[in-house]
């Protein structure tokens, strides 16, 4: 469902374009979980002073190649699949049609069901049973796997979202953003590194894997778990969990989606009062 409007300078063959568009594409099945045959954008060429960019802002130098790929998408992603994806455009662009990773830039904004119309004047996405009568569209929403899945381990990536003083490893297990769904992850935080406060809208499951970490719920003082010890946070109960400061602290959490999310973040800077 995610829809695209590609922008950039005219002058480019039209072999340039369609892998331009490929690649977009095929980032987005990657990692967006939608359907390959979901496709659809616009690329808009302009004459020059008709796409305005700095050169330099947050990245760069940008070069003539500059691409501006704004995205709407039908459902929310979370951080780190909107991550993945961005990393894996930016790798299949730079194969093809050899763009420099300066010269790619990516928006992503999200709407509701009832603001697509594939046509005949209907909303179809907010029918009830749309998914079942279009089942070659049902990965448009990501959900968790329906058969048995191995996923493999290795493919941590370095996060700090939710972490003030230093990044951690994160490595999705499950990355769900169907209502009531589960999402799963491993992290690994390094010794000293604490999480922001934060609560999770139907609660956490935290299962210690290795180290000495850290749990502690507001107005609570800080406890101590182990390899083996297991983790409740009732839902939205505002609470922050970390390493020692002389053990790395690796844990699995198990927590549910609510309204597209899992977690809430509070200010990085709110002490136990």
């Amino acid at each position: 469902m995610p829809f695209a409007r590609i922008s950039l300078l005219k002058g480019k063959s039209p072999d340039y374009l369609s892998a331009l568009s490929n690649g977009i594409h095929q980032a987005m099945v990657e990692t967006f979980n939608v359907p390959p045959a979901d496709r659809f954008q616009i690329i808009h060429q302009h004459e020059p002073g008709e796409l305005i960019f700095d050169r330099n802002y947050l990245a760069g130098p940008r070069s003539d190649d500059f691409v501006l790929i704004a995205i709407t998408a039908g459902k929310p992603r979370t951080t780190e699949t909107r991550k993945a994806f961005f990393r894996r455009a930016v790798e299949l662009l730079r194969q093809s049609p050899g763009l420099r990773p300066e010269d790619v830039m990516i928006v992503i904004s999200t709407s509701e069901p009832d603001e697509w119309s594939f046509g005949d004047g209907l909303a179809q996405m907010a029918e009830p049973g749309w998914e079942a009568a279009c089942p070659e569209s049902s990965g448009m929403s990501a959900a968790n796997p329906e058969t048995m899945t191995i996923r493999r381990a290795g493919n941590a990536i370095r996060s700090r979202e939710g972490i003030s003083n230093a990044p951690f490893w994160v490595e999705m297990l499950l990355d769900s953003q169907i209502e009531g769904e589960n999402t799963a992850m491993r992290a690994t935080l390094e010794p000293g590194t604490v999480t922001n406060w934060h609560t999770h809208p139907r609660g956490q499951l935290l299962y210690v894997l290795s180290g000495v970490g850290l749990v502690q719920r507001k107005h609570e003082p800080a406890e101590e778990v182990r390899a083996g010890d297991a983790v409740w946070f009732a839902p939205d109960e505002l609470h922050r969990h970390g390493a020692t400061a002389d053990s790395p602290f690796s844990y699995l959490s198990i927590q549910g989606i609510e309204k597209g999310r899992f977690v809430d973040w509070h200010d990085g800077k709110e002490q136990q009062p």
